[in-house]
Parts: C-alpha cells; structure tokens; sequence
C-alpha cells in the first residue's frame, strides 16, 4: 500500500504523496529522493492538528542520505513530537501506516 492509500483510507488531508516503491532499487529512484516528497494532514480538533512529514535528507536525487518521518503537531516544525528516519522505504511505509493508525485510534478514544 502507499502512503497516499494509507493516508486516504484514514482519512487524512494529502497535500503532496510522493514515495519511492519499495520493490524497486533507490538507484533506480533517485528522481524521487528529494526532502519533501510526502506531506498529510488532520485536524483532531478545535485546538489540536497533526502532520506527518516524509522526506530525503541528505543528497538530494542521490542514494547519498536517509529517510525521515515526522510527526508535528499544532505546525511546531521546530519541535517534532516523533521521528523516525531509515534508509529502507518499506520500514518508512510501515512506520507511517503505524503512526496514523495510533492517532487515529488515541483521538477516537480522546
């Protein structure tokens, strides 16, 4: 599944849903490593919104870096509430499906 599927399934806002296949090699994917390549949204409540950040830091367009993910809330970019990064899409894949499956079952239950 994708991020954009994972994303849309829960029902979150998708600004930008860009990532790399996981069945395919990164050097065979280097048009797509670049820092802001998946941005989504919720908003929680009046007072409480999250977003989850992926991105390729590092070099950009080459295998030169890592994977990050993060999780922001209430737009403090200066002040992730989670990260996470790795080399392997498929761990970043997993991460996020994880992380919005956690928020979304926490504000159900908020």
């Amino acid at each position: 599944m994708s991020l954009k599927e994972i994303a849309h399934a829960h029902n979150w806002e998708i600004y930008k849903a860009e990532f790399v296949n996981p069945a395919v090699t990164l050097e065979n994917q280097t048009d797509l490593l670049y820092e802001d390549m998946c941005w989504v949204y919720k908003q929680l409540s009046p007072e409480v919104n999250i977003a989850i950040d992926v991105g390729w830091y590092g070099e950009s367009f080459s295998t030169n870096g890592l994977f990050k993910l993060y999780v922001i809330k209430n737009n403090d970019w200066d002040n992730p509430v989670f990260t996470y990064p790795s080399v392997n899409p498929g761990q970043i894949i997993s991460m996020f499906q994880g992380v919005i499956s956690i928020i979304d079952a926490v504000h159900l239950t908020a």
